[in-house]
């Protein structure tokens, strides 16, 4: 505010929309005012907020626009399936998460052998959904768990037990051979 003695009224919005026809909060102040905490209810995944300043003979002269969002949450994840690959000693896991608002950015994946209490960090802020686990002994039974970050920074608690082990595995004891299809051969 280059003239705060011509500011008369100060107006925060923040709205659900950039016509701020949907308002969640409306703070006036009777004076310049440079900073202001506003209490929010309930999260939100898209909002938008600006100040107006209006002078002394009535003008308004609103701020850019600027989007945020509030998300108290964190996610949620799981490792859902394991394939066992007996001709290569090898596991395919796969994990999902989820979260309501801004959704899930990354994982960790963390692996112990049954039995033991300490896990092992495998994957560190992966962002993919699932890897191939080569077992430091074929013949043990591993566990798994996952733990989601959501694009806020949120982290999921910890899990303090597996999510799945390899005995829940889906046995794959021979080669598997997909056939393999292109778009790009039609026949007319």
């Amino acid at each position: 505010i280059e003239n705060p003695e011509k500011v008369k009224t100060t107006v925060l919005q923040v709205a659900t929309d950039t016509e701020f026809q949907d308002r969640v909060a409306n703070e006036i102040w009777s004076a310049p005012t440079l900073n202001a905490s506003v209490k929010f209810e309930q999260d939100y995944g898209d909002l938008y907020w600006r100040v107006v300043l209006i002078s002394e003979s009535g003008n308004e002269f609103p701020s850019e626009i600027s989007g945020f969002g509030l998300d108290t949450e964190a996610p949620t994840s799981s490792v859902t399936k394991l394939y066992w690959f007996e001709r290569t000693a090898l596991y395919q896991a796969f994990w999902h998460g989820q979260d309501a608002l801004v959704g899930v950015e990354k994982y960790n994946i963390d692996y112990r052998l049954a039995g033991e209490d300490a896990w092992e960090r495998w994957l560190s802020d992966t962002t993919g959904t699932s890897a191939i686990f080569t077992p430091s002994d074929p013949s043990g039974v591993y566990e798994f768990r996952s733990q989601a970050v959501d694009k806020l920074g949120h982290e999921e608690a910890v899990h303090s037990t597996a999510d799945i082990t390899t005995e829940e595995a889906h046995a794959f004891t021979h080669a598997v051979l997909l056939p393999i299809i292109s778009s790009k051969n039609k026949l007319s």
